[in-house]
């Protein structure tokens, strides 16, 4: 009985000491500190209290692009396997969850054995009548066993809360995926709708070129101008037709590329032409304050996630070098023989602590430390260069519209000047005190300046959903 109290002082003393090392083991997490922005050194897009709308895209009012995203948020490969991993991680939140409770399983069996006759014991035995241990036996047990591991240190909190960040990284991760994708489509939707503008003003051009052809034919013809004039407009007009054959060319290969981000084969969506600048309107966008990124971007945030995870994991590193206390239960039947398996007679059960000391373990467990304080050290680095990366972005989206901007404001002053200059040239053609030739150089130069701004336009656009990415966006749907 001494003994026994003895062994309970004992396992008490090392529970109080496993309690209190675990103070030792934990450590809490602080968000790191991260050089912030004031402000934006962009001014004029700063709104703090204007919120981005879930559903950016359909503030470019286009229905074709807001059924376009709809089937990208429903098809898309990319985006599917990203939802399954959020699933699977999930899973193993829930396994790491798991080690917080007791088990309980029950394991019914029989053995049929004979033991050697043989040994010295069972010869001995046998010469004095027992021969028990050398004839055939049965073993009917069904037991109830229940184990449970006393979480001092936290070690299962802390693989809990370990996956549990793991889990919500992932499924940050899964909206970063989207807001690209989201940003991919538009911009392959744009690339779609600029060749369509872009290959009516080419046909335009040619019809010129062509009309220009004839008078330089028939003045070639008339000997009012050299071969060498003839020459050089029917090489402008093959370079008018290849150029529209590469834009036919690029047309498609969007196409092809828009079907697969909607996880389509090529060719199963068919694109009615349609003109850029009559189709989508340019948003405004308010890049709102620096700091709100940290909480709005997903990339952010699942970075930080995993510094989260990363932290506890040292502290479970830490935790191996404690002992681990656990008690272990079960209460069932044994018996030789079936009938009597259920009887008062054949219960049999056991209970006791089991503590288990760490004394050499070849440096496994000093090695697991170090890898834990190295990726902590990584996933500390990597979100700091998020951050930076994040405001690198939004300054650059920012830089973009307005510079862009004003790129259009001077191209809309210099396509006015032209479309001017052309209406005088047309009058004087009118009073024939200028040549048709005169005239349609006069549309060339007005044609090319509307293919500039036709240009600045997508860059605009572009520039506009690039800012979306770059703030966060808006995240208004459940994955699938």
């Amino acid at each position: 009985m001494r003994r026994v109290i003895h062994l309970c002082f004992a396992f008490i003393a090392v529970a109080i000491l496993a309690a209190l090392s675990g103070c030792a083991v934990k450590s809490k997490y602080v968000r790191p500190a991260v050089n912030t922005p004031v402000k934006w050194t962009t001014h004029s897009l700063i709104s703090p209290s204007q919120v981005i709308e879930p559903e950016w895209w359909k503030n470019l009012r286009d229905g074709e692009l807001e059924a376009l995203m709809a089937q990208a948020l429903s098809g898309n490969l990319d985006l599917k396997i990203a939802v399954s991993r959020i699933r699977q991680y999930r899973a193993l939140a829930g396994v790491a969850k798991a080690d917080l409770y007791p088990t309980v399983s029950a394991d019914a069996s029989f053995e049929r054995s004979k033991g050697s006759g043989s040994t010295l014991l069972t010869k001995e035995l046998k010469s004095q009548g027992f021969d028990s241990l050398t004839r055939p036996s049965n073993l009917f047990s069904a037991p109830l066993e229940v184990a449970y591991e006393i979480d001092f240190l936290s070690r299962a909190r802390l693989s809990k809360q370990a996956t549990g960040a793991d889990f919500k990284a992932t499924a940050e991760e899964a909206r970063a995926i989207f807001l690209a994708l989201a940003a991919t489509v538009a911009a392959s939707y744009f690339e779609i709708r600029q060749i369509d503008e872009q290959t009516t003003l080419r046909q335009k051009a040619m019809s010129l070129s062509r009309s220009t052809l004839d008078i330089l034919k028939a003045r070639y013809e008339s000997g009012l101008t050299g071969e060498t004039d003839l020459l050089r407009q029917q090489a402008e007009l093959a370079g008018l037709e290849a150029e529209k054959a590469e834009l036919e060319i690029r047309r498609k290969e969007a196409e092809n590329r828009l079907c697969g981000l909607l996880g389509k084969n090529p060719g199963e969506i068919a694109f009615a032409p349609r003109e850029l600048r009559q189709s989508l309107a340019i948003p405004s966008v308010a890049a709102g304050i620096p700091s709100a990124l940290l909480q709005r971007r997903p990339d952010i945030l699942a970075s930080e996630q995993r510094l989260i995870a990363a932290n506890a994991r040292v502290g479970e590193a830490r935790a191996a070098f404690f002992p681990r206390i656990s008690l272990t239960g079960n209460f069932g039947y044994q018996s030789s023989a079936l009938k009597n398996l259920l009887s008062v007679g054949s219960i049999a059960w056991g209970l006791g602590p089991r503590i288990h000391i760490p004394i050499f373990e070849g440096g496994r467990n000093r090695a697991r430390l170090e890898s834990a304080k190295e990726e902590k050290e990584q996933a500390l680095n990597h979100y700091k260069l998020t951050v930076l990366r994040a405001f690198e972005e939004v300054e650059n989206a920012l830089a973009a519209i307005e510079g862009h901007e004003r790129q259009q404001a001077h191209l809309t002053t210099a396509r006015d000047n032209l479309r001017e200059a052309h209406r005088q040239v047309a009058a004087r053609f009118e009073k024939g005190a200028v040549s048709m030739l005169e005239v349609l150089e006069a549309e060339r130069s007005l044609l090319a300046a509307e293919e500039q701004l036709l240009s600045v336009y997508r860059l605009r656009l572009d520039a506009a959903i690039f800012l979306y990415k770059a703030l966060g966006g808006g995240w208004g749907n459940e994955l699938p």
